[in-house]
């Protein structure tokens, strides 16, 4: 079977990171411009940072910019993973994400935390899926979790199937764990879908 070219995985992956925003609301549920929406990870996190910082906005900044800066250097592994000949390439598309003002409207307010929190899940969810796909399987629990919580993180997450999926049609990837790993991450998404509350509006 012909495999998917690494470069195909990373667009992928870059063009499920952008995303827009709308506001925060308590209770587990995010209020953006079209409703009421489900992301109880994203919650959690206003939270336990309102608890920390109170009303000051310099935290909500500050904790956007560690984000920002995780989620680019999760890019910039991955990108050195998929093309360990490319290092210039995969070094200046990293730097071009860091810096891009495209993604100001993520990282400047808070209403973006649910775009970085998931992008950073999904990019830790690929690296940890090619790495046990090729090489030790221990690490595909880790990403079917990474992958789980950035689904709570925000459900435009529900894309990364199509990165995983690209990626474990990669050259060297035995077609056993290949079978196994996409059924349990599609059971992970059926998962998230049970766990979601019957007012959540359909994804």
């Amino acid at each position: 079977m012909k495999t998917l070219p690494g470069w195909f995985a990373l667009v992928v992956l870059a063009a499920a990171w952008l995303a827009h925003g709308g506001a925060l609301a308590g209770d587990g549920v995010v209020v953006y411009p079209e409703g009421p929406v489900w992301r109880p990870l994203t919650d959690l996190l206003a939270e336990g940072e309102l608890a920390l910082w109170g009303d000051a906005s310099f935290g909500a900044h500050l904790t956007n910019l560690l984000l920002h800066g995780l989620v680019s250097l999760v890019l910039l592994a991955l990108g050195r993973a998929v093309l360990p000949r490319r290092p210039v390439t995969v070094g200046s598309a990293a730097l071009l994400f860091a810096v891009h003002p495209a993604l100001v409207g993520a990282v400047a307010p808070a209403a973006g935390r649910a775009d970085l929190l998931a992008a950073l899940l999904v990019g830790l969810s690929a690296l940890l899926w090619r790495g046990g796909l090729q090489r030790a399987a221990w690490r595909l629990p880790l990403a079917l979790l990474a992958f789980f919580l950035a689904l709570l993180a925000k459900e435009t997450a529900l894309g990364a199937l199509v990165l995983l999926g690209a990626l474990a049609f990669e050259p060297g990837v035995p077609s056993g764990r290949r079978r196994v790993g996409l059924v349990l991450a599609v059971l992970v998404v059926a998962g998230w879908l049970g766990l979601r509350p019957v007012t959540a509006p359909p994804v």
